[in-house]
């Protein structure tokens, strides 16, 4: 049966995540938020099609990840491997094949590990134990049942007039480097290799942003590493990011077989970038990474470019402005 990545199904999940909040406060009795230190960052990166290396730059023997980076989410919830897709056909086998949803399937957390299925459920169930008995012993009886219903009214408010969320991929109707981007992808000299926009609040210290794109092979990128901005004075962006180079791995491809059961041909074809990703695995190995180290003071609502041989970034800051209801 073909795989039905439904709206449904992330609708179940936000019922699910909504049975745990809404039965606290609702939408009136939410505290006012303070957007004052909130930016909108919009990062385009793209490559020269013709790339040379120079004495200027230095091969990078090593590196790594902040402890407190984070990544930011895309627009629509997707898998990133063959894998994951394997673990989102299950759940959608566990949805009800009703048009109705009667009653909500087991928790699971999407994308999870197999072996640490039955550790997440342990926790989840101590989580839900601990605030009930919490509960019964601040004398609130009415709170010590988790709602088995949904209130309607209320998520459907929360999916139609949602907050702003931070560090979440924008649509492309929010975007300002429109016309950068349009000129890149029209270019014969450049490939446009992803362009992003999301909201996040900024301090003096700054959140590390984790920015992979362009090719990928295993769980290498051709452009990987960090942006973090702050603000203090002037608004600051820090890049630590590096370019591979890659080299096939000659006599050695492993092709993977996907089996016909496991993955039908429908779903095969709605993921083509994950069979594509997955048939050239073990096929490639990086032959030579190059750093950009950067630090640059930046002006909000100006447009702003970090140069590397291989490989540039445009960066566009605007004060986030939360509309009125």
């Amino acid at each position: 049966m073909p795989l039905r990545v439904s709206h449904r199904a992330l609708l179940i999940c936000a019922a699910l995540a909504y049975q745990f909040t809404a039965h606290a406060i609702s939408d009136d009795a939410l505290p006012e938020e303070d957007y004052s230190n909130w930016y909108q960052v919009e990062v385009a990166v793209f490559r020269p099609r013709d790339m040379q290396a120079n004495g200027e730059i230095w091969p990078l023997t090593s590196f790594n990840y902040p402890k407190d980076m984070i990544s930011v989410g895309s627009i629509d919830v997707k898998p990133d491997s063959i894998h994951q897709l394997r673990q989102l056909i299950e759940f959608e086998k566990m949805l009800p094949r009703e048009q109705e949803v009667t009653e909500l399937p087991p928790i699971a957390f999407l994308f999870e590990q197999s072996s640490r299925q039955q550790r997440n459920q342990q926790l989840l169930q101590e989580e839900l134990q601990n605030e009930m008995l919490l509960d019964a012993q601040a004398g609130n009886p009415e709170r010590l049942e988790i709602a088995n219903t949904v209130d309607h009214r209320q998520l459907r408010d929360m999916l139609t007039r949602p907050r702003p969320e931070a560090f979440r991929e924008l649509e492309s109707d929010q975007l300002n480097l429109g016309e950068v981007s349009s000129s890149l992808q029209r270019s014969s000299q450049f490939d446009l290799l992803s362009h992003r926009a999301w909201l996040q609040p900024l301090t003096t210290k700054g959140t590390p942003i984790l920015i992979q794109t362009g090719k990928r092979y295993d769980q290498f990128h051709e452009v990987d590493g960090t942006l973090t901005f702050s603000l203090s004075r002037y608004l600051h962006v820090d890049a630590n990011l590096w370019f591979t180079e890659f080299t096939p791995r000659y006599n050695q491809q492993k092709l993977l077989r996907l089996n016909n059961q496991d993955i039908d041909e429908e779903t095969r074809k709605a993921y083509p970038e994950l069979v594509a990703h997955a048939r050239e695995h073990n096929t490639h190995i990086p032959l030579q990474s190059y750093r950009m180290s950067q630090s640059r003071r930046m002006r909000s609502n100006e447009m702003h470019y970090l140069d590397h041989p291989f490989f540039g970034v445009v960066i566009k800051i605007l004060r986030y402005q939360p509309t009125s209801e």
